[in-house]
């Protein structure tokens, strides 16, 4: 199975006296953890924290960290049955990286906007700005192997000014979604992401190269010609010389 670095891992374990037959009671019930390659284990043996909630059933939680190394690991358990036996049983888990990072760091977020928010709330303006800009930090690579400069500082700017925005406003994950609000004589229109994204993140948004509408130049037959070549005639094939390359659209 795989898990998330951070994650809590439950690990078990089951022992019968015999194939088919009831569950075995041991003692000396240890856990061990090791990255499949390694020679160190990553946990254990421990046997504290190893419960037993019915014979032969044994389970343990293994909480990982951001700092776990992604990979398989292998979980051996041991133990010593009734008749005096070492046993041992094991399972291979796969500790997958979770992403964590952020367009904006807290010192982004008070550089450009003066307000100081916690690493929570950071992330938390992270989610927002990935489902509204339809982009995840998973493409952070790519946008720095690209160059894309400029849509990371658009990026950047959109997480702090919502990060800032988000603080203050406690309610925001169950507000309604309201277009308008009409109060005695007094009506007020809104836009479909008003009372969800702070009005300076959703400006920075516009800016990021993949929203908005796209044009593509088409060219005409003349204007395809090679010098000399004159004008082709009435339902001639139009062609892409050389110096035309074909490039995927983003």
């Amino acid at each position: 199975m795989a898990f998330l670095q951070g994650a809590d891992i439950p690990l078990t374990a089951q022992f019968f006296e015999y194939a088919g037959g009831p569950g075995a009671v041991l003692t000396g019930v240890t856990v061990t953890v090791t990255k499949v390659g390694d020679s160190t284990p990553t946990l254990g043996p421990v046997s504290a924290g190893i419960s037993n909630p019915a014979n032969g059933l044994y389970t343990y939680t293994w909480t990982t960290t951001a700092a776990t190394a992604p990979g398989d690991y292998l979980v051996v358990w041991g133990g010593v049955d009734g008749d005096l036996e070492a046993v041992q049983a094991s399972e291979t888990v796969t500790v997958t990286e979770a992403v964590t990072g952020t367009w904006a760091s807290i010192q982004d977020v008070v550089d450009i906007t003066g307000a100081t928010v916690t690493d929570a709330q950071l992330r938390r303006a992270q989610y927002v700005i990935d489902l509204v800009s339809g982009r995840t930090y998973e493409i952070h690579t790519v946008l720095v192997e690209e160059g894309r400069t400029r849509d990371l500082r658009w990026l950047k700017q959109a997480v702090a000014y919502q990060a800032a925005w988000m603080a203050a406003q406690p309610d925001m994950f169950t507000r309604l979604n309201l277009t308008s609000v009409n109060q005695d004589t007094a009506q007020a229109q809104m836009g479909a992401s008003a009372l969800t994204l702070a009005p300076l993140a959703r400006r920075a948004l516009h800016q990021v190269s993949w929203q908005g509408t796209r044009s593509v130049q088409v060219r005409t037959q003349r204007s395809r010609l090679l010098p000399g070549q004159g004008v082709q005639p009435a339902g001639a094939p139009v062609r892409d010389y050389g110096w035309e390359e074909w490039e995927p659209l983003r």
